[in-house]
């Protein structure tokens, strides 16, 4: 998935996201066993960090802003991110997201955000 949003080079501001898949929850879907598929749910967690070299810290915020909608309107618009999944934050937990509290030193202004969401993959087993 490419988040790139078309900006400009020069911006002060940029961001890199790393996917963390912490643990997964694993079901037979038909009996007997050995026969049939297996159900998937992994749990994703999207650490993004996003720093800007600007006098104000709320165009910092509203570029964060706008990445997050950016990330959730992907995940949207393909649910199977690519193929590569059944489903994507279309379970009854949907997609959370929080925002940390932005840090300011020497004018670089950081921002973490967590975005949790669950990953449904269905396998032949």
């Amino acid at each position: 998935m490419d988040f790139v949003l078309a900006q400009a080079a020069g911006r002060g501001m940029g961001a890199y996201m790393i996917v963390e898949l912490p643990d997964d929850d694993e079901f037979r879907k038909s009996m007997p066993a050995g026969t049939g598929r297996k159900r998937i749910v992994y749990q994703a967690v999207l650490h993004i960090y996003h720093l800007a070299h600007k006098a104000h810290s709320e165009d910092a915020e509203a570029d964060v802003n706008g990445l997050l909608e950016a990330v959730k309107t992907a995940i949207r618009a393909d649910v199977t991110l690519g193929g590569i999944c059944y489903q994507a934050g279309e379970s009854r937990r949907g997609i959370k997201t929080r925002v940390a509290p932005s840090a300011v030193p020497k004018e670089i202004t950081g921002t973490y955000v967590q975005m949790k969401l669950e990953v449904e993959v269905m396998i032949v087993a």
